[in-house]
């Protein structure tokens, strides 16, 4: 996990989550996040936005690594 702290509250309580995104109006299912246990933000890597966005652009709605 590549974010150790959370950008809203700086608490170091979080963990790994996987959501259902909207994007440009494309849903994206089991995106992975972490989760701030103290405010409830959620927040995700540009390496993770930068596969969401290729994966809105290719028509696929179910996030994967491959």
């Amino acid at each position: 996990m590549l974010i150790h702290r959370c950008e809203n509250c700086g608490s170091k309580n979080i963990r790994s989550v996987k959501i259902i995104f909207n994007y440009l109006g494309t849903v994206v299912k089991d995106v992975p996040v972490v989760q701030c246990q103290m405010c409830g933000e959620e927040m995700m890597t540009s390496i993770v936005m930068a596969r969401v966005d290729q994966l809105v652009k290719e028509g696929i709605t179910i996030y994967s690594n491959v």
